[in-house]
C-alpha cells in the first residue's frame, strides 16, 4: 500500500490526487471485504489450503501485470530518505497525526464486534454487523471523489473526525446490534473521508523524500492502532464499553481539531490550490 500511495504522489498532481487515492481505498475495502468473506466460503467448503492458495495466485498475477506499469520520474533530487523526513517538521507533525488517527480510527474499530457480542449477539452476526464499516466506506467514497478539488482538505479531516465522535459517542452509550451497526456505517464513512485526505496530504508533505515519509507514515498509522488496542483491552476484558469508547471520542476529538487546523496551515504555507 505505501508503494501504491508513492506512485500516486509522482505520476497525479496534487489537485487530483485526494479523488485517485479515494479510488484506491475504495478499491481497497472491496478488496479486502470480497477476500474475508470468499475465504471463508473457500475454507468452509474446499477446504483452508484453498483460502491461502488463491491469494497466492492473484499475487503471482498482480506481479506480471505490475510489470506493464509505466514507472514514474525520477528526479535526483527526489531521492531522499529518513534524514530529511526528520528535519522537516511538517513531515514530522504529519506522522504523529497518523500514529493518533490510526489510535481514534483503527485502534477502536477492534472492539466494535466484542461490543455486540457483549449483548449476547453470536460472533457470525457481529461480523456482518461491523461489515457494515466497509459499505460505509465505499458509499461515502464515491461523495468524496466528486467533491474532491471542490472541498478543502480540512473540510474532509473535519467531517471525518465528526463522524467518528458521533458514532463512539453513540457506542459509549449502548451497544445495542442496530445501533452499533449504525455506528459500523458512519466510522467507515469518516475514515472514506478522512484517510484519503491524510493519504494525499502524506505524498506531498516531503515531496523529495516521498517513499521514506509514506513508509513511516503507514507505520504510525499501525503503530497507533496496536497501542491503543493493547492499552483499551484490560477496558473490554471488563465489558467497560462506555469508558473505552469514551477514549475514542477523546482520540478522534483531538485527531480532527489537530488535523484540520494543521492542513490548512500548510496549505496556506505552500499555496495548495484546492
Amino acid at each position: 500500500m505505501p508503494s501504491a500511495l508513492v506512485y500516486v504522489g509522482d505520476v497525479v498532481p496534487f489537485v487530483r490526487r485526494q479523488a485517485v487515492l479515494t479510488d484506491l481505498n475504495a478499491a481497497s475495502a472491496l478488496g479486502i471485504t470480497t477476500a474475508l468473506g470468499l475465504g471463508g466460503v473457500l475454507a468452509a467448503t474446499v477446504g483452508w489450503r484453498a483460502a491461502f492458495l488463491l491469494p497466492a495466485v492473484l499475487a503471482g498475477t498482480l506481479t506480471l501485470v505490475l510489470r506493464r506499469l509505466p514507472e514514474p520520474p525520477r528526479a535526483a533530487e527526489h531521492q531522499g530518505g529518513l534524514r530529511i523526513v526528520v528535519r522537516s517538521t511538517w513531515g514530522r507533525r504529519v506522522l504523529l497525526l497518523a500514529l493518533v488517527e490510526g489510535a481514534a480510527l483503527l485502534g477502536l474499530l477492534t472492539y466494535l464486534a466484542p461490543a455486540v457480542e457483549s449483548q449476547g449477539v453470536s460472533a457470525t452476526e457481529a461480523g456482518s454487523l461491523v461489515a457494515l464499516y466497509g459499505v460505509g466506506l465505499l458509499l461515502t467514497s464515491r461523495v468524496v471523489k466528486r467533491l474532491a478539488g471542490r472541498v478543502p482538505p480540512a473540510g474532509f479531516l473535519g467531517a471525518g473526525s465528526t463522524a467518528l465522535v458521533l458514532a463512539y459517542a453513540a457506542v459509549a452509550v449502548s451497544q445495542a446490534p442496530a445501533l452499533v451497526a449504525v455506528a459500523a456505517l458512519v466510522v467507515g464513512a469518516g475514515w472514506a473521508s478522512m484517510h484519503s485526505t491524510m493519504q494525499a496530504w502524506a505524498t506531498e508533505v516531503v515531496p523529495e523524500a516521498r517513499a521514506t515519509l509514506v513508509s513511516l507514515f503507514a507505520a504510525s498509522l499501525f503503530v497507533g492502532s496496536g497501542v491503543t488496542t493493547a492499552v483499551l483491552a484490560p477496558l473490554a476484558g471488563d465489558l467497560r464499553w462506555g469508558p473505552l469508547f469514551a477514549v475514542g471520542v477523546g482520540l478522534s476529538a483531538v485527531f480532527g481539531l489537530a488535523a484540520t487546523v494543521g492542513i490548512a496551515h500548510f496549505g496556506r504555507r505552500v499555496e495548495i490550490v484546492v
